[in-house]
């Protein structure tokens, strides 16, 4: 069977009508090995130019299709929706802003022949000598482009914990991590297929891109990267591999240094605004002994410069909060 009969492609996009001119424009260039597959573009509810732009490729390109949300899902809803679409043996979701090259289309094409349940893509997050460490290669595949499922992959379990997780920013994750605790193994390309955007500054990542900050869940709105990947990787049976993601996780580079540093910003964050509490209480909770210990240290550490004695100024003046409970004003500004 030709694999364009056994892959399905959908494209989710929000608002990014240029990064999606610039994706489509490499999907369905005249050297592109899957121009034509079947790729579906899932528009959340794009207020732009989206769907005018793929009605002008579709012209051309007959295994193009559009569908759009009636409401923006946000990005976690939207992923949790790709993955539900998947209809032929294996699903490759991709985003509107990567980049990609097919010069080693052939080793997809191998692969998925083969009959893998699972196949990484993408290499940027991944060094050479931890390519075969699940750890590493769960961090890698927290990207949404770098995976291809296999059908098998999918359950009416997986699809619950996908919804369940869509707060996370992580559902894809979930069929990954349900594969894992099965004795599954992830086969890695030798040479990457696609990879980020040069220049991620330039995007909007928020988790509640597209809605009114001022109503949006609390829980959303407060979450931390770190602690997302933290909660879908509560589905892990193995606690040790546990352990090892999470260190590798706070270890990568756009994360934190190490993991001191990674949970010194979330204790942080809680002390100088409550709404980051939840985020400690969730990452503490998938912690092991020597985990918890440093995140206990830095509790304490944040706790005396925040919680026991903490100095501030707002426009009337200047305070100093005692047991973070007790406020005294020392100084007021002169108003003109």
């Amino acid at each position: 069977m030709l694999l364009k009969e056994k892959l399905q492609i959908v494209l989710i996009t929000y608002n990014r009508c240029a990064y999606l001119e610039r994706t489509l424009g490499q999907l369905l260039a005249e050297n592109s090995p899957v121009r034509d597959f079947d790729i579906w573009v899932l528009d959340n509810n794009s207020t732009d130019d989206t769907a005018a732009l793929v009605e002008r490729l579709r012209r051309r390109h007959p295994s193009l299709s559009y569908h759009k949300n009636r409401y923006n899902l946000g990005i976690g809803g939207n992923i949790a929706r790709a993955l539900e679409m998947g209809r032929k043996e294996y699903l490759w979701v991709l985003c509107d802003d990567d980049l990609f090259d097919f010069s080693h289309w052939s080793e997809v094409e191998h692969q998925l022949q083969q009959g893998v349940k699972c196949l990484c893509v993408s290499h940027y997050a991944l060094a050479d000598a931890d390519k075969n460490k699940p750890e590493c290669q769960l961090l890698q595949m927290a990207f949404v482009p770098a995976t291809i499922f296999h059908k098998s992959l999918f359950n009416d379990t997986v699809m619950y914990n996908v919804v369940e997780n869509i707060y996370t920013l992580f559902p894809h994750l979930c069929p990954l991590v349900s594969y894992l605790n099965h004795g599954g193994k992830v086969t890695v390309l030798d040479h990457p297929v696609v990879t980020r955007k040069e220049s991620a500054s330039a995007r909007d990542c928020s988790y509640w891109r597209g809605a009114d900050p001022g109503q949006v869940y609390p829980r959303s709105f407060s979450m931390q990267w770190l602690v997302g990947y933290a909660d879908v990787l509560a589905l892990l049976k193995d606690k040790k591999l546990k352990a090892r993601c999470l260190d590798a996780a706070a270890a990568f580079p756009e994360i934190a240094p190490n993991f001191w540093r990674a949970a010194s910003r979330i204790v942080r964050q809680g002390y100088q605004n409550p709404l980051y509490w939840v985020n400690v209480s969730d990452f503490s909770t998938q912690l092991n002994l020597r985990q918890k210990l440093i995140l206990c240290f830095c509790r304490v550490r944040y706790w005396l410069k925040y919680g026991f004695i903490r100095f501030y100024s707002t426009k009337e003046g200047r305070f100093v909060r005692l047991l973070n409970q007790f406020e005294v004003k020392w100084y007021t500004k002169d108003k003109k």
